[in-house]
Order: C-alpha cells, then sequence, then structure tokens
C-alpha cells in the first residue's frame, strides 16, 4: 500500500510540475499527512501556494490552514482569513465552516457571531455537520442570535444524526438538563452513548456518572467504572478523579488507597479541584502516602483559591485543630466563611456556632442565626438543633418555644444527639 501512496505522489508530482492545479494541491496534501512522501510542511505550503495563487478553492482552504497553525509558515490570521474567505466564496464548505470560526473566536478579525452564524449557515446547507453543531452552539448561548434552547437542541439533532460526535453530547446534556426538549434521563443517556461510543471522554464520562446513579438506565458500577476509565485513559481529568473515588471506595474493584491517590495525582496535576481536594486529603490522612500536614494544605490551597468549598473547609478545619500549623481561630474562622458564602452546609453550621461563641470573631447571636438558618435548611442536623436553641432563647431572633420545638425535631429526625430529650423537654414545658 505504502508503494501505491509514493507512486501516487510522483504522479502527482510530475503533473504539477506541468501546472495542473489539482495535482498541486495533491501534492502539497500529501506533504502535510505524509502520504506517499516524509512529512514537510514547507513543501506544503510551496505547493498550497501555487495551486492557491491559481484559484484552486481546496488549496486555498488548505493553505489557510497553515497560516491558521503556523505549519510551516509564520502564523498569520489576517492571511488565514483572506484565504478561507477566497475559499468560501467558491463554496467550499469547510472554508465557509473555518472563517465561521475565526469570526467566532476574533481571529485576524473582531469577534463577530453576526457573521459567524452568516458562514457556519451557509456550510451547514451543505450538510457540514460541525457547522450544525455551532449554530446549535450560538442558539444555546445566544451569540449574535435571540437565545434558544429548542432551536439549539434541533441543530444539534442535525448535526448528531449527520455524524457530529460533539452534537451528539451536547443534544445529551440539553436532555438531560431539559433545556429546549422535555427533560428525559433516558434520552440523555443514549445521547451521551452514542457519543461515548465514538470515543469523546466528556460523555463518556457522563454515561459512567449515569451508570453509577441509575439514570436512564439500570445502575451498574460495572459498567460506569468501564466507562470512568475509558475517559481517564485519554486524560479527562473528572473521569480520572471518579476512577480515584471508586478505588477509595473499593466500588466494584479491590480498594486500593494507593491506586486512588494514583489516579488523583492525575486529575489533581492538571488542576482539577475536586481531585486536588482529595488527594489533600490523602496527605491529610496519611491514606495511600506518607501522613503530611504541609503536603495536605499545599493541594487543600489549590483547591481552595479555586473556589471549592470542600478544600476551604478543610483548610478550617486544619487551622482550628492546629494540624501541622499554629492552632488559629481566626484563620478557621475565615476559611469556614469562604466555604460556607460557597453553599457548603457544614461550614454554615461551623460559622453560626463561632458567631454564636465568638470564636474567632465577635459574637454576634444575629449572624449565628443567619448561619444556622442556611445549614438548616439544607437537612444539616446540629444547625438544625443549634437553630431551635436560638429559637428557644430568643437569642438572634424573636423568641418562639413553637418555633424551637420544630426545629428540635427536625433535628432529632435527623439524628443530632441530644436531639429527642430536647424534644421531650420543651414539649412537657410547652404542654403546662
Amino acid at each position: 500500500m505504502e508503494k501505491d501512496y509514493a507512486l501516487a505522489f510522483e504522479c502527482f508530482s510530475e503533473a504539477a510540475e506541468k501546472g495542473d492545479i489539482d495535482a498541486a494541491n495533491n501534492v502539497g496534501y500529501s506533504y502535510e499527512y505524509a502520504i506517499g512522501v516524509d512529512q514537510d510542511y514547507k513543501k506544503a505550503f510551496k505547493w498550497y501556494s501555487t495551486a492557491a495563487q491559481m484559484g484552486e478553492m481546496h488549496a486555498q482552504c488548505n493553505l489557510a490552514a497553515l497560516y491558521r497553525n503556523g505549519l510551516g509558515t509564520e502564523q498569520n490570521y489576517e492571511l488565514a482569513i483572506e484565504l478561507y474567505r477566497k475559499s468560501a466564496e467558491q463554496g467550499h464548505d469547510v472554508a465557509q465552516y473555518q472563517l465561521g470560526t475565526m469570526y467566532q473566536n476574533g481571529l485576524g478579525t473582531g469577534k463577530d457571531y453576526g457573521k459567524a452564524m452568516e458562514w457556519y449557515m451557509k456550510a451547514a446547507e451543505q450538510g457540514d455537520s460541525r457547522a450544525q453543531n455551532s449554530i446549535g452552539y450560538l442558539y444555546q448561548y445566544g451569540k449574535g442570535v435571540t437565545q434558544s434552547y429548542r432551536d439549539a437542541a434541533e441543530w444539534y439533532r442535525t448535526a448528531a444524526e449527520n455524524g457530529s460526535t460533539l452534537a451528539a453530547y451536547n443534544l445529551g446534556r440539553l436532555y438531560d438538563k431539559g433545556e429546549g426538549v422535555p427533560q428525559s434521563d433516558a434520552e440523555a443517556f443514549r445521547w451521551y452513548m452514542k457519543a461515548a461510543e465514538e470515543g469523546d471522554p466528556d460523555a463518556q464520562t457522563n454515561v459512567g456518572y449515569m451508570y453509577i446513579n441509575g439514570k436512564g438506565v439500570e445502575q451498574s458500577d460495572e459498567k460506569a467504572m468501564e466507562w470512568y476509565m475509558k475517559a481517564a485513559e485519554q486524560g479527562l481529568a473528572a473521569a480520572q478523579f471518579n476512577v480515584g473515588v471508586m478505588y477509595e471506595q473499593g466500588t466494584v474493584v479491590l480498594q486500593s488507597y494507593e491506586k486512588a491517590v494514583e489516579w488523583y495525582m492525575k486529575a489533581a496535576e492538571q488542576g482539577d479541584p475536586d481531585a486536588q481536594n482529595s488527594l489533600g486529603s490523602a496527605f491529610f490522612s496519611g491514606l495511600g502516602v506518607d501522613q503530611d500536614f504541609g503536603k495536605a494544605m499545599e493541594w487543600y490551597m489549590k483547591a481552595a483559591v479555586k473556589g471549592n468549598p470542600s478544600s476551604q473547609f478543610n483548610i478550617g478545619l486544619m487551622f482550628l485543630d492546629g494540624s501541622g500549623f499554629p492552632k488559629s481561630d481566626e484563620k478557621a474562622f475565615m476559611w469556614f466563611l469562604k466555604a460556607a458564602q460557597n453553599g457548603l452546609k457544614g461550614a454554615q453550621n461551623n460559622v453560626g456556632y463561632m458567631y454564636e461563641n465568638g470564636q474567632g470573631v465577635g459574637q454576634d447571636y444575629n449572624q449565628a442565626f443567619e448561619w444556622f438558618s442556611r445549614a438548616a435548611e439544607q437537612d444539616h442536623a446540629l444547625a438544625q438543633h443549634h437553630l431551635g436553641y436560638l429559637y428557644e432563647k430568643g437569642r438572634g431572633v424573636g423568641k418562639s418555644l413553637d418555633k424551637a420545638l420544630e426545629w428540635y425535631r427536625k433535628a432529632a429526625e435527623n439524628g443530632s444527639e441530644g436531639a429527642d430529650e430536647d424534644v421531650r423537654r420543651l414539649q412537657s414545658l410547652i404542654n403546662r
């Protein structure tokens, strides 16, 4: 087969030397993709240029790509967009699509979603699935058009049915969220699976998630691990984190903290905040690695500065307990507050407690009531218990034994130690 490619290259070369512009483009293509000849971007650039100057639209598009990517020549977005336009105006669908991407991303020109849509539409009308997917994206996010999930879904469906893996994934997301289409776990799973089977790592991860949670498909930890691993081996950080969780919990695999740490590290080094937090916890506890509070803090901090509430909470605990660092209620409060503001109910409870007791911050019953309330609404049993106490004593809120009893009961139902006793005590008091 290689000899056939080499022979074809010789034939193209001979014709190109005689002025055949189609052959000149083919010679350039052979050099670019090492077909029958060693790869040489400079020679590809030379032959594409020869054909492009003679108006050959395929060569114009190919030459534009070399300028865009700086292959065989210096990168030049302005020349790339000029060549894409020449090719696109001759009706070349790939050039039309690529010209749309240049306008969408502001390469060689100012960002112009309207023009991006114009060129995507021309390519889409010729059946280009990438352009159809891009039109769906513009409708989904209201870029250059009136935002419309319904139109986005229609274009994603068209593109997916034309073979676009990314469009199948995007359509799955819309079904997952019920945006532009009726919410359907089964349909979401179907489209995710279509993209996953074609190798899309994000779709593979979502298929794994749906298997592990039994959404749209029969629950299967084994299938979840299979799909997580496919995506993880492609380097997707979110999937690598999930594989780490499976090893840490011993779900369908032999529990191994060492392997969990291995996968957490892969994801953490890519900047995944959940993996960074889990890696911090591994170093804190000494599970799978030697215990090292310094490294625990290092990884917690990497995630915390990205807004990861669990890491912010864990840093607060380290300062509260003085684990590897000088104990500081003030620093603990600061980090608990960050996590609380990001919605973590355990942190909200701790902030409430510290306001209630003046620990690391000035005592403030009003603030204590506010933070206990936030955590209690998320069914945090201890916060519900504290909230009942504040109502009973009238601290930070008007005194109400009925409200106190209501929250004590909720705390008891959620397992807060001593809440049952407070329910009986307060009920007896009210009944007197």
